[in-house]
């Protein structure tokens, strides 16, 4: 898998990988998807995982275009990396997890200390920091 290529790369070579196959890896990780509105009606492209040529192949599914301030979408991102295929209807039990997982995060009120002119980045070389490591 490319996200485990540069720690094992690391590992044996002993150093990180130079500039052109950090770019050649980003390239093998980068999904180009048709526009939903451009694609064929129930002509998707499936990433073809257990196949030796990594890659895509076309496949009969239906399309179902996600409206996420109508309803929830739920997609399989190894399956379907474009998300044209909305499975929130055929998986209603999965959204409802995911609903009950998103409300147990109750949100917490921030506790914001009074501004403190030393740390506005002006002083740290217009970077934020953990100025206060520096003082």
């Amino acid at each position: 898998s490319t996200n485990r290529a540069v720690p094992y790369y690391f590992r044996v070579i002993g150093h990180l990988p130079s500039s052109q196959i950090m770019l050649d890896l980003r390239a093998q990780a980068t999904v180009t998807c048709t526009p939903f509105s451009d694609v064929a009606p129930h002509v998707i492209q499936v990433r073809e995982v257990n196949s030796k040529e990594k890659g895509f192949r076309s496949q009969r599914k239906d399309t179902s275009e996600c409206k996420p301030h109508i309803a929830p979408c739920l997609f399989n991102i190894v399956e379907d990396p474009c998300e044209y295929h909305n499975l929130a209807a055929e998986r209603p039990d999965v959204v409802d997890d995911l609903i009950k997982l998103l409300k147990s995060y109750h949100p917490v009120p921030i506790n914001n200390k009074p501004e403190d002119p030393r740390s506005f980045p002006s002083n740290w070389n217009n970077t934020w920091t953990t100025w206060m490591d520096f003082v």
